[in-house]
């Protein structure tokens, strides 16, 4: 499946791949990307440290209203810490509070460290 590939390019750290079969998703009739496919294609870019490519797929995933889970938000915040935004990665996860959706102990963990990398320890 899609899903597959794309994950397997995010732990291998291929985001250009990735969002090359992202981009075969769209192409495909009938196959529409799903919040698990974006899910791991923003992994993909959040391991390359790809901020903006990451922040991108999670607005194309609001504007086609898919269900933005606590793994596509961690995946997010993990990308803005590895790009060294912490500003955007606490706006994403007081976003991800304020839809109701629980935190996990990953969040909270690479929102920390987002925190870490700006060196705002005060607020960590």
């Amino acid at each position: 499946s899609y899903n597959a590939v794309i994950g397997a390019c995010a732990s291998a750290g291929k985001w250009k791949e990735a969002l090359d079969v992202l981009d075969e998703c769209y192409n495909e009739p009938g196959v529409e990307p799903n919040i698990y496919i974006y899910t791991n294609a923003i992994r993909a870019c959040a391991k390359a440290g790809k901020t903006q490519r990451a922040l991108s797929l999670l607005d194309i995933v609001k504007e086609k209203g898919l269900p933005v889970d606590s793994y596509c938000y961690t995946a997010v915040i993990d990308a803005c810490s590895k790009g060294r935004q912490w500003k955007k990665a606490l706006e994403i996860f007081d976003e991800m509070e304020e839809k109701g959706i629980v935190p996990t102990q990953v969040t909270y963990s690479v929102t920390i460290s987002a925190l870490g990398n700006g060196l705002q320890w005060e607020r960590a």
